[in-house]
């Protein structure tokens, strides 16, 4: 989804372009709370169980209601912050100036940190966890919407007997 803020003005948008700020009040307080006039944010809605595991019908459901268990935004990219369009910026730029606006974050809207290096370990923890899996994307390569060929997601499966990479995909810009 994406975030903008413009002076007091907060709009939340969903990736088909709907609007839902509405339904999602935690998330326009905490973006209005933000020290930048002006900011364009990139991220993913989550609504977590009581197991630390996303849910993704209840982040559904939480779009078309205010109530319900509360949501986080977890912020992978800044776009835009002072007037000024980052997306022309390499990711490592944009992932510090968003450490800038974002700090450590708050309940609801939560950065994503990069990791640097050998995957093995990060890897080793998302199974541990029990997470679906990992997002790569080139620390060098300028914002673009959608999928395209700059990441990959690796997605994890959890069969009977152990770990394995069930689908890696690379997606290319069209």
């Amino acid at each position: 989804m994406l975030l903008g803020k413009d002076d007091d003005t907060v709009q939340v948008r969903v990736r088909g372009g709907g609007l839902v700020q509405r339904a999602l009040l935690e998330v326009v307080e905490s973006v209005r709370k933000l020290r930048a006039e002006h900011v364009l944010l990139d991220g993913e809605l989550v609504v977590l169980d009581e197991a630390g595991q996303a849910d993704f019908d209840a982040a559904c459901a939480r779009l078309r209601s205010a109530l319900g268990p509360p949501v986080q935004v977890f912020v992978f990219d800044l776009l835009a912050v002072h007037g000024e369009d980052l997306r022309g910026r390499p990711l490592v730029e944009r992932k510090q100036a968003l450490a800038r606006v974002l700090g450590r974050g708050d309940v609801t809207l939560r950065p994503v940190h990069v990791h640097d290096g050998d995957p093995t370990a990060m890897v080793e923890s998302v199974k541990e966890l029990g997470l679906e899996g990992v997002v790569a994307k080139y620390a060098g390569a300028p914002y673009q919407g959608g999928r395209t060929s700059l990441w990959r997601k690796v997605i994890l499966r959890r069969p009977e007997k152990g770990w394995r990479v069930e689908e890696q995909r690379t997606w290319r810009t069209r």
